[in-house]
């Protein structure tokens, strides 16, 4: 076993050799220009791509499971180890650096990513742990397969923290307005994905400064030399809080998540955005980097907005429901809230959801063990579930009276990102010390404690565009049921066949709502389009 361990480091260190030396000899920026083009050749822009690297005719597809696709995920990786990795000096003569206009360029380092991700996982993962393992690639791939140009995304996150007093904060630190800074943030997602290192565009035209676009541009790039010291930084961090070193290559915190943009002065300060997507995520899922630096009033305003937004939805898509916010009622002297959202039918509380606000931290998604190394995170979630249970103890007892509960109202905990995507062992365990905080109260009985039903948002979202009310309900139940226990409800759904509708239906809300500039910008039908493709 020792010599077979021995000899899979041996892999594991040539890979990671040969990965970092190919991307040593490539020129930085001639390297990001070229994932550019590869995403633009996969992503519908071939008439972009083709002014800029050539390629095999196969290469040009968006079917994800061609053997010529690149995976978006991979290319944050290799930006990561791009500007992590130490630069040879350039050298006249033959393979002396990386010719970046040729797509089997961007195909061998995919290749040499390949080979590095092979030799980690053997070393790391077996019949034990495997299972966490399909919880960090659902991290790393879900959310692009799910896509951050779409109307849910985009909406969901500006109601969430892009209004109100997380607005205020943003404005005074920033020195942008968040209404300037999203229409920046979609003009330059669209002039981003045209072409590569572009000349900063005149913004005058649509009212906006040259001042507040170089304000927003603050929040959204940095230089080549600023994002190489950033993400060496960001890296050592990551690699500090996993006990001095990062065991898995595709798991790093990627430079390009925080600042989308990179100015490039030895061309004039033109910019280029190697995935334009993560404009779009920094402009939504990214206000949460500001939110969290403005403490705990600003958590607080989110969290709020975030309830009010799951009541939103619920009442929107299913109005035969009746949706109340959470109650105030006396225990033990001292008022209690009820859960977060409670739905009535038929004159009864038929369901209750625990909302938790709470951002992915990157030890959350990818650490080797998550509760521990996000134990503060995983604790709110413990907690909600304990809070469900609680009400259901207190309903039961008639503690609180002020509605009636059914004997089978479901528990949700809905959370603002996918905390248990692929995650049956970190549902079981934040079950079991939800069960330990409850065992304090020797009133909340086994009825109480019954399962909780696990739900992201974004899923919410998803299904209730299928569903109606009854079919909903029925949804619930069978999350509920133990052989569902790890699954996304959009999959149980789907195999359960409970889809009330034969078209899904589309997104209800108006983009005016978080987005006021929204109808001022020409051409509706060509905004649409680019927002939903």
């Amino acid at each position: 076993m020792k010599a077979k361990r021995e000899y899979g480091q041996y892999k594991r260190d040539r890979a990671r050799k040969t990965l970092r030396e190919f991307l040593s000899m490539a020129d930085d920026a001639d390297f990001l220009a070229l994932l550019w083009a590869v995403d633009a050749l996969q992503s519908g822009r071939e008439n972009r791509a083709n002014r800029y690297i050539t390629y095999p005719k196969e290469a040009a597809t968006e079917d994800i499971s061609s053997s010529f696709y690149a995976y978006k995920w991979d290319f944050e990786t290799l930006a990561t180890v791009l500007l992590t990795s130490a630069k040879k000096p350039p050298k006249q003569g033959r393979n002396k650096h990386v010719n970046c206009r040729v797509w089997g360029a961007a195909a061998q380092a995919v290749n040499d990513l390949r080979d590095v991700e092979e030799a980690e996982t053997s070393l790391h993962i077996d019949g034990t742990n495997i299972m966490l393992e399909m919880h960090r690639v659902a991290q790393r791939q879900f959310p692009w397969q799910r896509g951050y140009a779409n109307p849910q995304h985009i909406y969901r996150f500006l109601y969430v923290y892009g209004q109100g007093a997380c607005a205020e904060h943003f404005e005074q630190v920033h020195g942008v307005s968040l209404a300037d800074f999203s229409m920046i943030a979609l003009l330059m997602f669209w002039q981003l994905s045209e072409n590569p290192w572009i000349v900063r565009p005149d913004t005058t035209s649509v009212g906006i400064s040259k001042d507040t676009f170089n304000a927003a541009l603050k929040v959204l790039g940095v230089t080549l030399a600023e994002g190489r010291a950033e993400a060496r930084a960001m890296q050592a961090k990551a690699a500090l809080n996993a006990g001095g070193s990062i065991a898995r290559t595709i798991y790093q915190p990627c430079l390009l998540r925080q600042f989308p943009i990179l100015i490039n002065p030895a061309v004039g300060g033109r910019l280029l955005a190697p995935l334009p997507q993560l404009v779009f995520y920094r402009a939504t899922a990214g206000l949460y980097y500001d939110v969290v630096r403005g403490g705990t009033a600003l958590i607080n305003d989110a969290n709020a907005r975030f309830e009010e937004y799951g009541r939103l939805l619920i009442r929107t898509y299913l109005p035969r429901f009746e949706v109340q916010p959470a109650h105030k009622y006396p225990f033990n002297g001292n008022p209690v809230d009820t859960p977060d959202i409670l739905v009535k039918d038929g004159g009864n509380i038929v369901a209750v959801f625990e909302c938790k606000a709470t951002k992915l931290s990157f030890d959350a998604q990818f650490a080797e063990n998550p509760m521990e190394a996000a134990k503060g995170a995983y604790d709110q979630m413990t907690k909600g579930i304990f809070q469900l249970w609680r009400f259901f103890s207190h309903a039961r007892r008639g503690l609180f009276s002020a509605e009636p509960v059914a004997a089978d109202a479901h528990g949700v905990l809905l959370t603002m990102e996918t905390w248990f995507a692929m995650a049956k062992e970190l549902q079981a365990k934040a079950m079991d010390d939800a069960r330990q905080r409850a065992a304090a109260d020797p009133n909340i009985t086994d009825e109480d404690m019954r399962p909780i039903v696990f739900c992201s948002v974004s899923e919410l979202e998803d299904t209730l565009g299928w569903s109606d009310e009854d079919t909903f309900l029925t949804l619930l139940a069978r999350s509920a049921e133990e052989r569902f226990r790890g699954w996304s409800i959009m999959s149980i759904q789907r195999d359960e066949k409970l889809k009330a509708q034969k078209v899904w239906r589309k997104f209800p809300f108006s983009m005016e709502d978080v987005m006021p500039w929204w109808s001022k910008i020409e051409d509706p039908n060509a905004k649409t389009e680019k927002l939903t493709a």
